[in-house]
């Protein structure tokens, strides 16, 4: 993911907070080994700032989004599905 430098007014950069917060506190995260933990931390905060850099500075949107983005992916090698909860609004 290439994310360019790009200035957030204050209120984006609370959207992006808000909902780093929230997508945080869905993932549930609590049980990953550490370094999974430190790798979701960083894909999470990048994918937020991609949305906001696309537009998106809704906090509630931000989050849809980057809890899609998140979500499971079918792993076409092995045929199984990388669970992340999303239950948690």
């Amino acid at each position: 993911m290439i994310i360019t430098s790009k200035a957030y007014s204050p209120k984006a950069l609370a959207a992006i907070q808000q909902a780093y917060d929230a997508v945080w506190a869905a993932l549930d995260a609590k049980q990953r080994p550490r370094e999974a933990v430190k790798d979701l931390r960083i894909t999470l905060s990048q994918t937020l700032v991609a949305l906001a850099a696309n537009g998106v500075t809704e906090p509630n949107e931000l989050r849809r989004q980057a809890l899609e983005a998140l979500a499971p992916r079918p792993n076409r090698e092995q045929g199984t599905c990388l669970a992340i909860p999303t239950s948690a609004a």
